[in-house]
């Protein structure tokens, strides 16, 4: 939590643009007072500008982002808490091939290999991002024309699948929180 928030005012702070546009969406949101479960709630996805109900996120089509949410989860792609995993396997297993092996299975001993993968550099990879992977661009996850239709593999700051973190929903909500009552308080001007 501590990292995601120091990356976020590092993020904010040599953006000032997108500072703006945040500080926009979050007074039209919380225009005073203090947030209410549902406002922090609605910081998740963006209303629809046809009827203004919420979009949901569904298997077939990702909802844009709240501009919160996507600053959140372009700091986690940028900047993960977790740079390396790495994992081992039980049994002896083959891989499926890849560029490097020449079309060839790999083949991974059990209890033997550790097979480590940077998750800084995969959220990084221009094949899955675009051209500009190494910027910082909270729009990704709100222009619906470019957010990535991905599997749980594509964006993985808590990592995925049973070994997922069982603290990102309340990391990521403390940090929407927080971005709420540290950096844009009522008195706040640019």
């Amino acid at each position: 939590m501590a990292s995601l928030l120091t990356f976020v005012i590092y993020a904010l702070s040599i953006h000032p643009h997108i500072t703006a546009k945040l500080r926009e969406e979050v007074i039209s949101i919380v225009p005073e007072g203090l947030p209410s479960f549902d406002q922090i709630r609605e910081m998740k996805y963006r209303k629809s500008p046809s009827d203004g109900k919420t979009c949901l996120s569904s298997v077939s089509e990702r909802a844009p982002l709240s501009l919160v949410r996507a600053v959140i989860n372009e700091t986690l792609r940028l900047f993960p808490p977790i740079v390396m995993s790495g994992r081992a396997a039980k049994k002896s297993t083959l891989l499926p091939p890849d560029r490097t092996s020449g079309g060839k299975p790999i083949f991974v001993p059990g209890n033997e290999t550790i097979v480590l993968f940077p998750l800084m550099l995969m959220q990084r990879r221009k094949d899955l991002w675009g051209e500009d992977a190494d910027h910082f661009i909270p729009e990704r996850w709100t222009d619906k024309d470019r957010v990535v239709e991905s599997d749980s593999f594509t964006f993985l700051p808590f990592g995925t699948g049973p070994r997922t973190c069982l603290g990102q929903v309340s990391v990521c909500t403390m940090a929407t929180t927080n971005q709420l009552f540290i950096y844009f308080p009522a008195e706040f001007c640019l």
